[in-house]
């Protein structure tokens, strides 16, 4: 459950294998709950707004993949909640490209907070807008 005034970021900037943030111009939102929200309610962005703001940069999820990380604390000492990546179907060793992200530290690959599930060099040039639905 988050309560009124919690917050948390997302970003699609890729995590080191040192577990710093690579910060290669990628984007960094915030979301601050106005009012409670219950476990398992889905959280929209459709831009900035409401409980969302820009903190830096600007998101941006190509066709080719990307990495959706969630984190709480700061860029400079995050603590890491969940991760999705969709260039392929495993993390990287390191963040060498935009499109690229090691496992951030304390989550587990394969489970329910680490999601890699690329389509790898078989995604259409929309395959990642389609797979999250955006538009």
């Amino acid at each position: 459950d988050l309560l009124a005034g919690d917050s948390f970021f997302v970003t699609d900037n890729g995590v080191k294998s040192d577990g710093t943030f690579a910060l290669l111009g990628e984007g960094v939102l915030r979301y601050t709950a106005s009012s409670a929200v219950p476990a398992g309610t889905v959280l929209s962005y459709t831009g900035v707004g409401g409980d969302w703001t820009n903190e830096s940069g600007s998101l941006n999820f190509p066709g080719a993949g990307d990495q959706a990380i969630v984190f709480n604390g700061t860029v400079d000492s995050p603590t890491f909640l969940c991760a999705l990546q969709t260039v392929h179907d495993f993390w990287f060793s390191d963040a060498t490209s935009p499109l690229a992200s090691a496992l951030p530290p304390g989550l587990t690959a394969g489970s329910s907070n680490a999601i890699a599930a690329g389509c790898g060099r078989s995604c259409s040039p929309d395959g990642f807008d389609a797979w999250l639905d955006l538009e």
